[in-house]
């Protein structure tokens, strides 16, 4: 059998060194010929049973002692292997593929198990072709473990960046400055539907802590024209995984200069919540700061809290108490929502379509009650009297008018409030409804009750010619704060009915002031004109006239000339309003008057003209009585803030003297006609009746006729 075995191996031409009974032993003939030594007569059972252990324990220990040789080639590679090397090979292979300078000034930390980690800092990308830079990393750091991703799980202990900048960019024809870095595309005509892969199973991961700091990604696209920056100042959460709940917070900004010029700030914290099993977001201890300027808004603050949760269709929230669905796609969000916000109800529901040119909003609302004032916080300050600096009336001159952001979306809006706070107006029963389309809002209605009274109005805006146009109509209303609101004046008091129709232009508070046109009209009941008090002047008359000298003197918001009627209406043009049909009546008085209003310059130049029609003891006796019948001229100038008001007594005096005479040859002409044409005096101790000449003539010619 030796001899066989020797014959065997020395044709194919091998040498044993072994002593020769070991070609006859049953482990060598297992283990070169694959044969069953077990299978000869010459061994037992017993003995092959001995010898299958034997081999097994060699076999294990073989197995050990090659698991620690490679344990040891891995120690010894990881401590003696430099990353730094292999920093060329990184800006070779960079340069070859992508054409794209890749720059490495830092240091590169690896290391292998248990866990995969890499660390890399100062790095700089430039653009494909060009020597611009596309990115570049102050810091950045991943650890990943190895031995869960043999079993499908992905588990991170730690993702953080610091300090990175990167730019994107889209030229007209849709070219972008990532397409050479796009990895994964399917190749024509392949299928890869969304279950490819899907046998595979889903991985899972499991991240120990995410931080980011200063993260900034500079956007430019000409395509859908947008330019501007969106910076992560700063990011971090605790665990993220299935069924984990996680502390998250975050700060970021959003700035545009296209297609407006808008400035978006965040800043926020949650507990957040992952169910990757029903696909499932909740977000509880919800508190999301938001401020914005730009886009035709001065300031914007919004604060959310709450609780809100996703189950992939369903949008649920409490605190807010808010409930509903939402879809949403890569070209349409649709929504419909039922809730609370603090007590009051509200429902509301649309759809967003974000393609083409700009979105196009299709939305409706209805609140029980809703105060703007809380929502949207304004920078300047909300006490009453500084708030109605926040009218076009009084905001300065040079103002720029900013209807930009009437072109960044096209919208179909309804809004019902049964009470709406907006800055300084309260209204009860809102009602808005108003197209945006191209940059030209239409308001087709807005009415409501305010100022203890109702209004209807409509209107329009145009972002490209800056042109407004307006409408009111407002019955039975209190007309003193109206103007405090609307135009930030404090001129009269009074209820009843203010119609208005107005149209302007311009780029700025100034050029619609100057271009103003339309008209308006005022009827008021009960009221008081404030800043001069014209009967008491009038009591003054005595000593006036005997000086015969205009009295001069600036309104002052004490003093008031009462009314029970007041009408006027005016004529607007290129900024100027006229009026000739002034008539204001109370128990002693008539005024009327004609003149103008400046609205561009801000002043008046008007002229009334008082007249004394009644007196009494008690209103100014005879004072008033020399003055009855006399018209006297009462001129208004100056600025609206500070109207001068003079009565030009110096042409009072000869007309009171006119007055005087005029009545007293009435008088006695009456008494001569009445004692010819024998006339019957009045019975007892009352006065006869007043008779003027042309009664008395009058009846004489119906004598002579007769």
């Amino acid at each position: 059998m030796q001899e066989v075995y020797r014959q065997h191996i020395a044709a194919f031409g091998l040498e044993i060194s072994a002593p020769a009974d070991a070609f006859d032993s049953d482990e060598f003939i297992r283990l070169q010929w694959g044969l069953d030594p077990c299978e000869s007569t010459r061994t037992s059972p017993r003995g092959c049973i001995d010898m299958t252990r034997n081999w097994t324990g060699r076999i294990a220990i073989a197995l050990g002692i090659l698991v620690l040789l490679l344990l040891a080639a891995a120690a010894v590679l990881i401590a003696t292997f430099d990353a730094n090397r292999y920093k060329t090979v990184a800006i070779d292979w960079m340069k070859t593929e992508h054409q794209r300078t890749l720059a490495i000034d830092g240091p590169i930390e690896l290391a292998f198990f248990p866990r995969l980690a890499v660390k890399v800092s100062a790095l700089r990308l430039s653009e494909a072709g060009r020597d611009d830079e596309f990115a570049a990393v102050e810091e950045a750091a991943l650890a990943v473990r190895v031995m869960p991703l043999l079993s499908n799980k992905l588990v991170i202990d730690r993702i953080s960046a610091r300090g990175v900048h990167a730019t994107y960019a889209r030229d007209a024809e849709g070219v972008r400055n990532i397409d050479d870095l796009v990895t994964g595309k399917a190749k024509a005509g392949e299928d890869v539907g969304e279950d490819a892969g899907a046998s595979a199973g889903a991985m899972r991961f499991d991240v120990s802590a995410v931080q980011f700091d200063d993260l900034r990604l500079r956007v430019r696209d000409e395509l859908a024209d947008v330019d501007g920056e969106v910076v992560l100042l700063s990011f971090s959460s605790g665990r993220l995984a299935n069924k984990v709940e996680s502390p998250l917070s975050l700060r970021a900004t959003v700035r545009l200069t296209r297609p407006q010029a808008v400035e978006l700030a965040l800043d926020g914290s949650m507990t957040l919540g992952l169910d990757l099993d029903e696909r499932a977001i909740a977000m509880s201890a919800l508190k999301l700061g938001v401020e914005s300027t730009g886009a035709g808004v001065d300031a914007v603050s919004l604060v959310l809290e709450g609780a809100l949760a996703w189950d992939g269709s369903t949008v649920r929230a409490s605190s807010l108490a808010a409930h509903g669905s939402a879809d949403a796609d890569t070209g349409m969000v649709q929504w419909k929502l039922n809730g609370a916000l603090d007590t009051n109800h509200f429902h509301t529901s649309g759809q967003a379509t974000l393609g083409g040119t700009v979105p196009h909003i299709k939305a409706s609302a209805r609140f029980d009650s809703l105060d703007l004032n809380q929502l949207l916080a304004a920078v300047r300050p909300a006490a009453a009297d500084t708030m109605m600096t926040t009218s076009a009336a009084t905001e300065p001159a040079d103002t720029p008018l900013q209807l930009n952001g009437l072109q960044a979306v096209n919208a179909e809006l309804a809004l019902e409030a049964g009470a709406l706070v907006f800055r300084q107006y309260k209204v009860a029963d809102a009602r808005l409804i108003a197209t945006l389309d191209k940059g030209v809002l239409r308001v087709s209605t807005l009415s409501g009750r305010a100022w203890g009274g109702s209004f209807a109005g409509s209107g329009s805006a145009d972002a490209s010619t800056g042109g407004i146009a307006a409408k009111l109509d407002a019955r039975g209303v209190d007309v003193n704060p109206l103007l405090k609101d609307v135009a930030g004046k404090d001129l009269l008091e009074g209820r009843g009915n203010v119609s208005a129709e107005l149209a302007s232009s311009g780029s700025t508070i100034s050029a619609l002031r100057s271009r103003l046109g339309g008209r308006a009209v005022l009827q008021l009941r009960d009221g008081a004109i404030k800043g001069i008090n014209l009967a008491r002047a009038l009591r003054q008359a005595k000593a006036a006239l005997s000086r015969q000298q205009d009295a001069i003197a600036r309104a002052q918001a004490s003093e008031r000339t009462d009314f029970s009627e007041l009408s006027i209406s005016a004529r607007i043009a290129d900024g100027v309003a006229y009026s000739d049909d002034l008539d204001i009546k109370s128990p002693f008085l008539r005024i009327g008057g004609e003149g103008r209003f400046d609205i561009g310059r801000g002043r008046i130049d008007y002229e009334a003209r008082a007249t004394v029609i009644a007196s009494s003891a008690g209103q100014g006796g005879a004072e008033l009585e020399a003055l009855r019948g006399v018209s006297i001229p009462v001129a208004l100038s100056g600025p609206f803030d500070a109207i001068d008001w003079k009565i030009q007594w110096s042409s009072v005096a000869a007309a009171a003297v006119r007055q005087k005479l005029k009545d007293e040859l009435s008088e006695r002409l009456s008494e001569k006609l009445g004692t010819r044409l024998g006339l019957p005096a009045a019975a007892g101790d009352q006065a006869p009746a007043p008779v003027t000449p042309q009664d008395l003539l009058r009846d004489r010619l119906r004598g002579l006729l007769r």
